[in-house]
């Protein structure tokens, strides 16, 4: 098995992280890709509430599977709008478990990333 990896892609919603991630992903095998959203997806009561703390506790999860799966010798590409706090635990798992990490930051230009927003909320039927 080879050495596992942490890639970490973050930036603005819309951006196409999770779209860049999930291209990554099918190149490193074997592998995993996380993102806060797609767990809060998972938790029944946090899909509709944006609240702060249920954020927060997503994220500890995430970084919980990002350890456990690097340990089982998964790369990890982990995708979400990321603060620096974040990030910093990020570089210190990959750094106490000894694996490689890159970090790629995604943009686009506002129009693009509002256009995309919208398109979104149409197809959820939100708007």
């Amino acid at each position: 098995m080879k050495t596992p990896s942490l890639i970490i892609i973050h930036g603005p919603s819309a951006s196409g992280k999770s779209t860049v991630a999930e291209l990554v992903k099918t190149q490193i095998k074997p592998s995993v890709h996380l993102g806060s959203d797609r767990l809060r997806f998972h938790i029944t009561d946090f899909r509709i509430d944006n609240k702060k703390e249920n954020f927060d506790i997503t994220r500890d999860i995430m970084m919980g599977m990002v350890r456990d799966y690097l340990k089982k010798g998964f790369s990890v590409v982990v995708e979400d709008q990321l603060r620096d706090e974040h990030v910093e635990t990020l570089l210190e798992i990959s750094r106490e478990l000894e694996v490689s990490c890159n970090i790629y930051e995604t943009s686009a230009t506002r129009e693009a990333l509002l256009e995309r927003i919208t398109e979104r909320r149409v197809a959820q039927g939100e708007l």
